[in-house]
């Protein structure tokens, strides 16, 4: 559709909706005189169906390597919430480097894996599980199948019951993740097969509501789509869903259905949920800075992409890859596919999803560039220009069902707005949320009640628009934090470097220990020199540039499996100073942690204070790591000076 004209593909894609191509008399602010302009109008008293938001919002988080430390993602699910996600499919449950679920052929250990899944679930997400890959214990490599099926069975049955001994059931329950890749699946079909059925039946025997399907095929059609769908079909298995993954650029809509739909038909299958458990416009995680998936681009072309999918009968769900990146820790913007950062901003394509949310649960009109819909006494609208030209639209609303004054509120995504690529690009990285990184109204007007409304709306290239109509006033916005310590110079009074240690890492803004990476190097933060006990001083400080206000210092402990909470100081002395000399303490604490790991963010008021420097001093350091024998350290992941 790329290289069709706007108003032709408008006209094709017409559902319940009033379209007119014409020529713009006059260039609204933001487009070029001349540009395409279309007219989309909807009746508020029209129904042109359900609007299944449940559909749409939902990501598949992989496995990046970054997810070995349990903070950082389990961290983001009140963010994940905020956007609008309904479920998060997690795969690499089982993985030993992960969560180390399977701890011998008949024991199990959930605790990991629960500081995982239980912050989505208190965040009101529900997880969607990827049953894979391979522990130790099961098979001879992490990508095989299992030596016994009855051994994968009974922990498959483990898993699926102890999230129902939790008050859990009803969830779903996915065999495998693209065995068809080479580097996913070293067994044969038949292998796949077989651990498919004891798979199916020990998710049934564990909690008969739940639903369990697959094959989490790369794509929807090759032989191992279709050889597992034989082997449904010629037996009498649980089988609940067909799920596939897609990635495509060029055709940003999920004809695939039809495909799977084809294929079920043609072997009499019937009654199957369908799910696209993975999809973007590219699978590629490391594009490198200013790749599409970093930007507006991304963003238009998802919201194109979602728009299809709620108009696809028989499309269960889709998952978008992913929600949080991370394939790369120490680089902010790498051509990773998420919709959060790894250091917790959102990206573009995130604020689609909350516009997404921010839709009623009615359709009003549906066509290639706009979706229209309802809730009582609101309408909203979704508009998007996926071209690199500018356009314009004339949204006209009728039969409006207000009787009082009502807001209309236009939020706008574009290479400036809704866009921490743009923000972070002019240099602004320690803000949070960045100025520019969230949704906010770009306009925002009183009217008196009426029962028609109109605006023309500039379209800029790879934009999203989202107009709210209603009584109910937008909220306001939040002020944004400021880390005056983020990228600054440290000093301290030992260094050690390497393995993702060094001073700059203390002020990096990744608030977490990250051990591996997929790509480029590791960082897990600031660490002094070792001592043979804890009876030791050690100081580190940051210049902040000039005199800055701060309401509070924030230390993040060391986070990583292995010695998560360790080497966080036992006394220490938080001081500020404007000429590097002179030092006013500001925060004093003394056996801190009473001898306990001392487990996420530390945040310490300092009654307003305006210093250059702030330093922390430890007089006496905490829990020892086991370097060959016990060894006592000042370490902390990110050292932050917030206003």
């Amino acid at each position: 559709m790329r290289g069709m004209k706007l108003a032709a593909v408008v006209a094709a894609l017409m559902v319940g909706t009033t379209v007119v191509a014409r020529s713009a008399p006059s260039a609204p602010s933001g487009t070029t005189a001349g540009a395409a302009a279309t007219t989309v109008a909807a009746s508020y008293s029209s129904n042109a169906g359900v609007l299944d938001k449940g559909v749409l919002l939902n990501a598949s988080q992989g496995g990046y390597l970054t997810m070995q430390n349990l903070n950082w993602f389990a961290d983001q699910a009140p963010a994940l919430a905020e956007m609008g996600l309904k479920q998060v499919r997690l795969d690499h449950v089982f993985d030993d480097d992960f969560y180390g679920v399977v701890t011998s052929a008949t024991t199990y250990d959930f605790r990991k894996l629960d500081r995982v899944i239980l912050p989505l679930l208190e965040n009101g997400m529900t997880p969607f599980i990827s049953l894979s890959y391979m522990p130790k214990a099961l098979g001879p490599a992490w990508n095989s199948p299992a030596r016994d099926n009855n051994q994968w069975a009974a922990a498959v049955t483990a898993i699926v019951k102890h999230y129902k001994d939790l008050g859990h059931t009803g969830w779903n329950w996915e065999f495998w993740n693209e065995p068809d890749h080479g580097d996913f699946w070293t067994g044969t079909p038949a292998q796949l097969h077989a651990m498919y059925a004891a798979t199916a039946t020990a998710v049934k025997a564990a909690d008969p509501t739940a639903k369990v399907g697959g094959p989490a095929t790369s794509n929807a059609d090759n032989p191992w789509m279709d050889g597992f769908l034989d082997y449904i079909a010629a037996r009498t298995l649980p089988c609940d869903f067909i799920s596939w993954h897609d990635y495509d650029l060029t055709t940003p809509n999920f004809n695939r259905v039809a495909t799977i739909q084809a294929k079920l038909a043609a072997r009499r299958l019937t009654g199957k949920q369908l799910y696209v458990t993975e999809w973007n416009a590219d699978w590629r995680m490391a594009q490198g800075a200013g790749a599409p998936q970093d930007t507006n681009l991304n963003a238009a072309y998802v919201a194109q992409r979602l728009h299809d999918a709620s108009n696809r009968p028989g499309l269960t769900g889709v998952f978008f890859f992913s929600p949080v990146e991370g394939y790369s820790p120490s680089t902010t913007f790498n051509g990773d596919l998420g919709l959060i950062t790894v250091d917790g901003h959102r990206k573009a394509a995130a604020n689609v999803f909350e516009m997404v949310n921010r839709l009623g649960g009615t359709k009003l009109a549906t066509n290639g560039t706009a979706l229209i819909s309802k809730d009582p006494g609101k309408v909203t609208a979704l508009l998007w220009n996926n071209t690199p030209n500018a356009t314009s639209t004339e949204l006209v609303l009728d039969d409006l069902p207000f009787t009082t004054d009502f807001t209309a509120t236009h939020s706008l995504l574009d290479a400036t707005n809704g866009n921490y690529a743009f923000d972070h690009g002019t240099g602004i990285h320690n803000q949070r949320a960045g100025p520019n990184e969230k949704l906010k109204p770009h306009s925002q007007t009183i009217h008196a009640a009426s029962t028609n409304w109109s605006r023309s709306i500039a379209m800029p290239p790879h934009s999203v628009h989202l107009v709210e109509l209603g009584t109910t006033p937008a909220e306001p916005q939040r002020a944004a934090v400021t880390n005056h310590a983020q990228e600054k110079a440290v000093t301290s009074t030992s260094n050690y470097t390497g393995q993702g240690w060094s001073p700059e890492a203390l002020v990096d803004g990744r608030r977490y220990s990250f051990t591996t990476a997929n790509v480029g190097p590791t960082t897990m933060g600031w660490t002094s020199t070792n001592h043979p006990s804890a009876v030791a001083t050690e100081s580190v400080q940051v210049d902040l540039g000039s005199k800055r206000y701060f309401d509070n210092v924030t230390l993040r402990p060391r986070s990583d499996q292995a010695w998560e909470g360790h080497s966080f100081p036992a006394d220490f002395v938080i001081a500020g100073s404007n000429d590097g000399n002179s030092w006013t303490p500001l925060v004093t604490r003394t056996g801190y942690g009473a001898g306990q790991p001392v487990l996420g963010k530390q945040t310490f008021a300092t009654a307003g204070a305006s210093y250059r420097f702030v330093r922390v001093t430890a007089t006496k350091l905490g829990l020892p790591v086991t370097e060959g024998v016990p060894t006592w350290r000042f370490q902390l992941a990110e050292l932050e000076v917030n206003r």
